[in-house]
């Protein structure tokens, strides 16, 4: 059971990926994970289908750059079996690092690699079978 809010979809993307033909960008899973800052504190955030996101015009980030990311990959473990995703606590820490930079409150670290955990069980299908493939992963940041 989730310990994030998750509606799953209804509709999977994953008959349309051609795995022999990957490319940056190209593929996207069924889920992302949301979480909004309010009133002081992050929110617990939520799993939903990927989609287009609503941004306020007046948004920092399209005005002043406020928006941070970062990028880890998510991979099959050929030798004992499941997944695994390289370093998330490493990518929580940057991400945290970023936000001081760019004046966004930092996102909670322990929150930010179990929403990755979480995200990468529910689309775990969308992890290439091929050693030396891997499912992206991109959280990202902005100010609004």
């Amino acid at each position: 059971m989730s310990k994030f809010k998750t509606k799953l979809t209804e509709i999977s993307r994953i008959d349309s990926i051609d795995y022999n033909n990957l490319g940056f960008g190209k593929y996207f899973a069924d889920h992302i994970y949301v979480s909004d800052y309010k009133d002081g504190e992050w929110s617990k955030g939520e799993i939903k289908p990927y989609e287009p996101m609503e941004v306020e015009p007046g948004m920092c980030t399209l005005h002043y750059g406020q928006t941070i990311f970062e990028g880890l990959k998510a991979f099959r473990d050929f030798t004992n079996g499941g997944i695994n995703i390289f370093r998330p606590d490493m990518n929580a820490s940057r991400m945290t690092s970023s936000a001081e930079r760019v004046c966004i409150p930092p996102f909670p670290e322990k929150q930010f690699v179990e929403a990755c955990s979480e995200l990468v069980k529910i689309d775990a299908k969308f992890i290439p079978e091929n050693q030396g493939q891997s499912l992206y992963i991109r959280p990202v940041c902005y100010g609004d």
